[in-house]
């Protein structure tokens, strides 16, 4: 091979080089993109990521999929935009983000997500059965065995958007709501069906206090009472 064709080689691979490069920071210049970072329960363990086994403090990027193996859990830190949580023995497949979204599909296990204070579309799916989209400061820890789906919410609010199964989410106040398709669920329960009992106590408060109100009257005014329309009622004798 001659000295022409392997110059002629050369350039092309700088070309190539140059392009890729060139491309590559364009896409890391797009003020949207975020590198996230994983932090490992177990310093001496490592979880899979996209293949790779990954020790603690190693950068995430968006599009990736985590596994944890037994005994370890892992937290995948996307500053601003949110935190993932993953229990051991548990996947998240396609955890994709930037700064205005954070999506994820729990294959299997527990992860706990905890989304964004400034409005970053947060949705999780959960298997091919489920889609759960997260208001603004939320924390929900969700359990997939492949069959079941069980949550905890912590904190804000979830609404199920698409479910063929339904998921039970325990509130702070451990009760248990069904979520099926367009329902949603708030951290500190005020479901309709607390309602009436709400209103019932709220009436017994008010009825209560109307009864206080008219005994302070009766005492302060020395056993005579006044009551509306101009009628007097007169004391008994003193």
């Amino acid at each position: 091979m001659n000295t022409k064709t392997w110059k002629n080689k050369a350039l092309s691979l700088c070309l190539v080089i140059a392009t890729v490069t060139t491309y590559s920071m364009v896409a890391l210049a797009n003020p949207n993109n975020i590198v996230g970072e994983i932090l490992v329960s177990n310093s001496t363990a490592s979880v899979n990521v996209n293949g790779e086994a990954v020790q603690s403090g190693r950068s995430i990027f968006s599009s990736s999929t985590i596994i944890t193996p037994n005994n370890t859990d892992a937290v995948v830190n996307l500053g601003t935009t949110g935190k993932v949580k993953l229990d051991s023995e548990s996947t998240i497949k396609d955890l994709t983000f930037d700064s205005e979204n954070l999506t994820g599909t729990l294959v299997n296990g527990k992860i706990t997500v905890m989304s964004s204070a400034n409005g970053v579309n947060t949705v999780i799916n959960i298997g091919e059965v489920a889609t759960l989209k997260l208001s603004p400061n939320t924390s929900v820890a969700l359990t997939f065995d492949g069959n079941k789906i069980t949550g905890d919410l912590l904190a804000g609010e979830v609404i199920a958007l698409n479910t063929s199964k339904s998921i039970n989410i325990k509130t702070v106040n451990g009760k248990v709501k069904t979520l099926n398709t367009g329902d949603k669920a708030k951290a500190v329960q005020d479901d309709d069906d607390d309602d009436d009992g709400g209103a019932a106590i709220i009436w017994g408060l008010v009825l209560a206090g109307a009864g206080a109100i008219i005994l302070y009257a009766a005492l302060r005014n020395d056993n005579d009472i006044v009551l509306g329309g101009g009628t007097t009622v007169v004391s008994p004798v003193r």
